[in-house]
């Protein structure tokens, strides 16, 4: 499997933009969200921060809420911008890490846009730390000059009135 330059994808973990408006829940907090770049270690098989990929390896954005933790989250929805002639979004293998089994779990890709709806009819659903881990696989090589970004949009993030 060919590696990509280290100089390359170093760059992407610090080129990741995050466009943000701040949310404010009823009890005065602002939600906090951050993307961190990873992949899968089959030696420990478990996943590793990581900043260098290869063709063929799958970039796993884990996205992580904070500073709402007293906030009951009735539902959000959420776009990553990528380079889809770089990467390809795998949004059957992308997961939600939040337990409410009233919940809805949706991803879809438009063109150069991944999106993520999560909602739920429970009145007591807390975020709190990495809640999305949306996958994306290289699909071929990217040259040193080529920085490869993601930009995460949060179009809604709602909490529950009566929870």
């Amino acid at each position: 499997m060919k590696k990509i330059g280290r100089g390359a994808l170093s760059v992407l973990v610090a080129i990741i933009l995050i466009v943000l408006s701040s949310f404010v829940c009823l009890a005065g907090n602002t939600a906090q969200i951050e993307i961190s770049t990873y992949k899968y270690d089959t030696t420990n098989e478990a996943y590793i921060p990581s900043s260098s990929f290869g063709i063929g390896e799958t970039i796993v954005l884990s996205i992580s809420f904070s500073d709402i933790a007293e906030c009951n989250v009735r539902g959000n929805s959420l776009s990553v911008t990528f380079d889809s002639d770089y990467l390809e979004f795998e949004a059957k293998n992308s997961i939600c890490s939040v337990k409410d089994e009233k919940a809805v779990f949706l991803t879809n890709k438009e063109d150069n846009k991944a999106n993520v709806v999560w909602d739920t009819t429970s009145m007591n659903t807390h975020f709190n730390g990495i809640v999305y881990y949306l996958k994306f696989l290289i699909k071929k090589d990217i040259s040193e000059d080529k920085n490869v970004n993601f930009t995460m949009n949060v179009d809604e993030l709602y909490e529950s009135s009566n929870g």
